[in-house]
């Protein structure tokens, strides 16, 4: 079996995989059209909570591929192919995001007309309106889909020529793609989010969503690459080193979230602005904040004290287990950004809070097992990986029973 064979040759069940779940994303979104019919306003509530949910794990994967090209390592080159497909997925949550442009005026206040007598809102106008809006998120998809288009394409060309010129194309868009992609991340999530309160703001909110984006989509990596490490090729290539790696990364995102979080907090609530406060206001006092105990324990306190633990990263079994759990957490995270500003009195939660996100979800990963069908499970002509090989040839045979992380 060669390393250049696609990741179908080697594991057939993924076309299995990519029915069964855009079937389930098919039935979960004749169910969302249910509650769209019987609550338009919670159903693109929900929708929106869905819809960042499964952009992150696309555009998160995106940045760790571009991080990766940038500062080289192990952890990246196992997860690559992974990344790929993630970010492939992207034109497809470009068409997805039609719902959010149809239910402006059931999420955004800034788009009623309400608005026009504002005096805040007013002076917000040559920003928060409807055309502007339109214009800045296709410009943001332009961006993301050309950043993954690009890297993906010389990515393959590298599989197929062994051109080292591709590796430098690599690092300089990724280079770019950081910066730029980075800045369209953080307005997307001024746009799509914070503007569901429209008198509120905060200079970090955008580093806050992107961080929790790599947190999500380094944690669905690590579950990927421990199935695929069950089966060849995979299986001759990973080492307990790169999970070791990987759960270092989930535990730093961990603690920089944490520190974003606990910093805006901290300067909104020193300031005791009306219109920054107000933010907290109806997340703290009501109901809602037992949602915010959860995130301090369960987002902050529990992954970091175990992700402490050598033995924890090195094994497939706990590491998977506790990835899992992270990506879980990051629900509970994004429902505490966006409903609180939907429902101020208290905690409201709705069946469709739970079908929408999970049909979104359904149906991404069946285009991610589709676009990750077709590519060989690793970067065979990659300098870092071929390294890497002579490494593990000089020790045994790939037909070998590999040391492998599991």
């Amino acid at each position: 079996m060669r390393l250049t064979d696609t990741a179908e040759q080697h594991i057939p069940e993924l076309a299995q995989k990519q029915r069964t779940f855009l079937l389930a994303g098919g039935a979960g979104a004749v169910l969302s059209a249910v509650g769209y019919f019987s609550d338009p306003h919670q159903f693109f509530q929900s929708y929106l909570m869905g819809y960042m949910l499964v952009l992150g794990l696309s555009l998160g994967s995106l940045g760790l591929a571009m991080i990766h090209q940038l500062s080289g390592g192990e952890w990246g080159i196992v997860i690559r192919r992974s990344a790929g497909a993630s970010a492939r997925v992207l034109p497809v949550l470009t068409i997805l995001f039609l719902p959010i442009v149809f239910g402006m005026h059931h999420l955004y206040e800034w788009t009623h007309e309400e608005a026009l007598h504002d005096p805040i809102l007013i002076k917000k106008a040559a920003y928060l309106n409807e055309t502007f809006f339109l214009v800045r998120a296709a410009f943001y998809f332009l961006v993301w889909n050309a950043l993954a288009f690009f890297l993906s394409k010389w990515s393959l060309e590298q599989d197929r020529t062994g051109d080292p010129q591709l590796t430098r194309k690599m690092q300089q868009l990724s280079a770019a793609g950081v910066l730029i992609g980075g800045m369209c991340t953080t307005f997307a999530s001024f746009d799509w989010m914070m503007s569901l309160a429209p008198h509120w703001f905060s200079t970090i909110y955008g580093l806050l969503v992107i961080i929790g984006q790599l947190l999500a989509s380094v944690a669905f990596q690590i579950v990927m690459l421990v199935w695929l490490s069950r089966r060849k090729p995979m299986s001759a290539v990973l080492q307990p080193i790169q999970l070791h790696d990987l759960g270092n990364l989930m535990l730093a995102f961990t603690i920089v979230w944490a520190y974003f979080s606990f910093s805006q907090y901290l300067i909104i609530w020193a300031g005791n602005l009306p219109e920054e406060i107000d933010w907290y206001m109806h997340r703290l006092f009501t109901s809602w904040k037992w949602i915010g105990l959860a995130l301090v324990v369960f987002h902050f306190a529990c992954p970091f004290f175990l992700l402490l633990q050598r033995r924890i990263k090195r094994n497939p079994d706990l590491i998977v287990k506790l990835a899992m759990a992270v990506r879980a957490v990051r629900i509970i995270d994004m429902f505490w950004l966006i409903a609180p500003d939907l429902h101020h009195d208290g905690l409201h939660v709705s069946w469709m809070d739970l079908v929408i996100p999970i049909s979104l979800f359904a149906i991404w990963l069946g285009v991610y097992f589709q676009q990750l069908r077709g590519r060989a499970l690793l970067p065979v002509h990659d300098p870092q990986f071929e390294e890497r090989l002579a490494s593990l040839i000089a020790h045994a045979h790939l037909g070998d029973e590999p040391k492998a992380a599991h």
